[in-house]
């Protein structure tokens, strides 16, 4: 719980043994690692445990059966912020969405479109879908589907090296008029002429075999390179913009929760799932019009001529 985030990184710590590690975490009052992060290593001890007894050790016991820390005061949701319009803009201003150097020199003003790179699609799918990124990044170009007639994104598991949050996690999202206006159909097509199974074939998994880890890394980077340094901000934030610019809209909080895949509760978890549900989603889709973000200067991907 006392050692510091990276601590494998910073030269006065990497060699240390753990125990060492957080003793001078604490004495250099370092950053602690985040409870959710705490959570996720135990409950990944407690499935090694799990497992151990069943296939190997019968009498083992798992001492990290229920094992938790809870955060004082602050719920998990509340562990995050939404970003501020004024940062939003900032996002969708930088030279990541309208002009740099090249792929590598992401950070200076150019002439180079990444249309084509997940650095430019993620983001703007986050924001219109409240989808978490690890949901965007493992999407197939066949997860783009017509369901009546709507152009929708399916969140699943149905294929090799997908995952899931929970179970909750499976929707269908109806996509938001804006990113079909930016071209983002145009741009799936494109994948699927290019003979590409997954949407975004050029992002790597990092910690955990997760698409979202190192991307999480690049974003992190990204904020901080256009001056959005402070904390309990991340792309999480986006799912937290979302939810809001949904109550904005009066969207019904039985659908927010359906389109950012949460359990409902009760009964509410067992029906509504089908064609009729999914067309009374993009009416709630449509109504989100995003006040205040600005992105009517970012040119349509149809409109690009090929790099």
């Amino acid at each position: 719980m006392d050692v510091a985030p990276n601590w494998r990184k910073k030269s006065r710590l990497k060699s240390l043994p753990i125990g060492q590690v957080a003793e001078e975490s604490r004495r250099l009052e370092l950053p602690r690692l985040a409870n959710a992060t705490i959570n996720t290593d135990l409950r990944a001890l407690s499935s090694l445990f799990d497992w151990s007894r069943r296939n190997q050790l019968d009498s083992l016991r798992n001492i990290f059966e229920g094992m938790a820390v809870r955060s004082k005061g602050v719920s998990e949701k509340d562990q995050w912020e939404p970003f501020k319009i004024g940062e939003l803009n900032q996002i969708f201003s930088a030279p990541m969405f309208t002009g740099c150097l090249s792929g590598i020199h992401w950070k200076t003003h150019g002439t180079f479109m990444m249309y084509n790179s997940h650095y430019y699609w993620t983001p703007l799918i986050g924001l219109h879908t409240g989808a978490r990124p690890n949901e965007i990044l493992q999407l197939h170009c066949s997860d783009v589907i017509h369901v009546t007639g709507i152009p929708c994104i399916s969140i699943n598991a149905n294929d090799e090296g997908k995952s899931l949050k929970n179970k909750t996690s499976k929707r269908i999202l109806p996509i938001h008029p804006r990113l079909i206006a930016l071209g983002f159909l145009d741009y799936v097509e494109s994948q699927r002429l290019k003979g590409y199974l997954r949407l975004f074939p050029e992002a790597t998994e990092g910690g955990k075999a997760k698409l979202s880890s190192n991307y999480s890394i690049h974003f992190r980077s990204f904020l901080k390179s256009i001056g959005i340094d402070r904390p309990r901000v991340s792309f999480r934030s986006f799912r937290h913009n979302f939810a809001d610019f949904a109550a904005e809209a009066r969207v019904l909080i039985q659908d927010v929760e359906m389109l950012q895949g949460r359990a409902l509760g009760g009964e509410a978890d067992r029906y509504g799932h089908g064609d009729v549900r999914t067309m009374a989603l993009k009416t709630a889709m449509d109504s989100m019009l995003f006040k205040g973000v600005h992105l009517d200067h970012l040119k349509p991907f149809a409109t690009q001529q090929p790099s």
